[in-house]
């Protein structure tokens, strides 16, 4: 990994699902077209690209919850570990917490940041009370990892095919909120594809460590799992990747109060994140010794679980990612087909669930 090397931003592309929409909006007038275009003010960077730290005034106290310290929480937990946090005057606590309570609670103004995907509990909060905003993407993901559905052994035939007759009536866990889960988008997919629906399965809502229990004792058929539990699941033996199921809707989250009445704070966490992303996650991480040992620290697990793994994913220098962001919005879809798991029937306007300005402006886009 070159933590040396110019990182430069891109241009933003918005694949909303809904009718898509361009980068520049409504098309413009020959006279609007005609005129000179202001350029956003370079954000100041450090050697790298990175954005250098703006410390706060006073030293501030954040909470960011997570639903478990997992790798793909990689831009939080090293920011907090390499001192980032710390160099913007934050003082920060991260809370690993179921992911409705995080929810709830960033309603109340106890918890100020999120990294996270779509829940179908976000979007009826959002319907409700306009209390959150999708305010970044964490990656995109790479290689040959096998995040995604694991079902046990027995549910593929000799051919290593699975048997959609079998799969019919398995408990399946999506995570600890079930259906609301952002994995139902993946195993929706994964089950149209064998001629079944998520009605055909029994939904089990469990944590991801709890998972990994139920699934070596047989007591659930199958999960969608992410790292470092699938790497446990796969050395048990007794269950199998189902390839083609891995998503990906990782993003970041923060109440929308909490930008409107603390956006200097809200440009705190987010550049120590990104300059996290920039520095420290740039690259083949899983081959930076120093990176290995602060996961390892952070997420409690021996650090071959990463030297042995190839790196899962090329976090985003700029929070943008047009993928994360069409199957974030696709997900509305599936809830509301699937009947009884959002709170209302019409869409919600893409504006409403994703804001990506204070990404922009941390990025040094606008």
């Amino acid at each position: 990994m070159n933590r040396n090397t110019q990182i430069c931003s891109g241009t933003l592309l918005v694949a909303l699902a809904f009718p898509l929409v361009s980068c520049t909006g409504s098309p413009e007038s020959k006279d609007a077209a005609a005129q000179p275009k202001s350029q956003p003010a370079p954000a100041v960077t450090e050697d790298g690209g990175a954005p250098a730290p703006e410390p706060l005034a006073k030293n501030t106290k954040v909470t960011i919850a997570m639903a478990a310290l997992a790798e793909n929480f990689a831009g939080v937990l090293l920011a907090d570990q390499m001192g980032e946090f710390k160099k913007e005057n934050l003082d920060v606590s991260v809370q690993v917490l179921p992911t409705t309570e995080t929810l709830t609670s960033m309603a109340q103004g106890r918890i100020q940041f999120q990294p996270s995907g779509l829940t179908a509990a976000t979007l009826n909060g959002i319907s409700s009370g306009d209390t959150y905003r999708v305010v970044g993407f964490m990656y995109d993901t790479i290689g040959e990892i096998k995040e995604g559905i694991w079902i046990g052994n027995k549910y593929f035939d000799a051919n290593g095919k699975v048997d959609p007759e079998k799969v019919r009536g398995m408990k399946l866990v999506l995570g600890p909120i079930g259906i609301g889960q952002s994995t139902a988008g993946s195993a929706s997919k994964w089950l149209q594809s064998i001629g079944l629906s998520l009605e055909d399965v029994q939904i089990v809502n469990m944590s991801p460590p709890d998972t990994v229990v139920a699934m070596k004792q047989g007591a659930v058929d199958g999960a969608y799992l992410l790292g470092p539990f699938w790497q446990q699941v796969e050395a048990s033996g007794k269950s199998r990747y189902v390839t083609g199921t891995r998503g990906n809707v990782a993003s970041y989250m923060m109440p929308t109060r909490f930008m409107e009445e603390k956006p200097e704070v809200a440009e705190a966490i987010m550049r120590a994140v990104l300059r996290t992303h920039r520095t420290y996650l740039d690259g083949d991480y899983h081959k930076d010794p120093e990176v290995v040992k602060a996961l390892s620290k952070a997420m409690k697990v021996p650090s071959d679980v990463f030297t042995k793994t190839e790196t899962p994913f090329k976090f985003t220098s700029d929070f943008q990612s047009a993928f994360a962001e069409k199957a974030t919005l696709d997900l509305q879809g599936v809830w509301l087909n699937a009947g009884g798991v959002l709170s209302y029937k019409e869409p919600l306007p893409p504006e409403r669930i994703v804001d990506l300005n204070l990404a922009r402006k941390v990025a040094g886009e606008q």
